[in-house]
């Protein structure tokens, strides 16, 4: 599970300000790794969790264009790759953001049986259209979201600007429709438990399951944001609300040694 673009403060056991506990309990019974780091963007961090590599060794220790023709080169597997090749089914759902220029370069042709998601770096989390503004991309939307900050609207522009628009999400290499209007945090969980539903306990399973919350633009159903009433700032309420977001929608259950099953009361 990735979360896109939050922080070391964004997590309960740093900040208690946040309402984290699913990712809490998963950090106090497992191990916290505080002291690793991440690039200051996303793709190169996507590129070094499925290869294994660092970025600058594959070209892509820079944040990528949808304008230009960047994409993770195929002579450096994925984990999804190794993993198939060792008998292991293999899903993904969520944001890409490793290249689409070349069908080749996109997750079903990367050692992925299936893919829900997106190619691009963001998009609107319930039109799934990529806008050349935030004031467009709201539109359709904004009766189940709070938007507001200047500054974050400015730099969205600025970096959408002149860039394609339009639906940017695929039910493995096609269009995919069904969950226009469903908030794409919900969307993908709601993914990621029919994957674990369906697949046969004999086989091994992996899932990399990338949410693009809690990236640019802000937009969450307005319940979670009213968790976070005392927090003055609206964009800050907001985000709090995606992160929160994410880890609501799905829990997983381990009732016994080796055995996970999903919790579909809190789905």
């Amino acid at each position: 599970m990735y979360a896109d673009i939050s922080g070391w403060n964004d997590v309960g056991w740093h900040n208690p300000q946040m309402l984290t506990p699913n990712i809490d309990l998963l950090a106090h019974k497992g191990v916290k790794l505080e002291s690793s780091y991440v690039q200051p963007t996303c793709t190169p961090s996507r590129n070094s969790f499925l290869t294994g590599m660092f970025p600058f060794h594959t070209e892509l220790q820079r944040a990528m264009d949808a304008s230009t023709p960047t994409f993770l080169p195929t002579k450096y597997p994925t984990i999804a790759e190794k993993l198939k090749q060792q008998g292991y089914a293999t899903h993904m759902v969520g944001k890409w953001h490793l290249g689409f220029c070349n069908e080749k370069y996109t997750p079903m042709r990367r050692g992925f049986d299936s893919f829900l998601g997106f190619y691009m770096g963001s998009q609107d989390y319930y039109t799934h259209v990529r806008a050349g503004t935030l004031e467009e991309s709201v539109s359709g939307s904004t009766q189940f979201s709070s938007f507001g900050h200047n500054l974050m609207n400015s730099f969205f522009r600025m970096h959408t600007r002149g860039l394609m628009h339009g639906i940017d999400f695929r039910f493995n290499t096609t269009i995919w429709r069904n969950t226009e209007g469903i908030y794409s945090t919900h969307a993908f969980a709601d993914r990621a438990i029919k994957v674990i539903e369906r697949h046969d306990p004999d086989v091994p399973l992996f899932l990399y399951l990338p949410f693009s919350a809690p990236h640019s633009p802000l937009q969450v159903p307005r319940k979670y944001e009213q968790l976070y009433s005392h927090i003055i700032s609206d964009q800050r309420k907001t985000y709090s609300g995606m992160l929160l977001n994410i880890l609501q929608h799905i829990k997983v259950k381990r009732t016994e040694p080796g055995d996970t099953r999903v919790d579909n009361n809190n789905t």
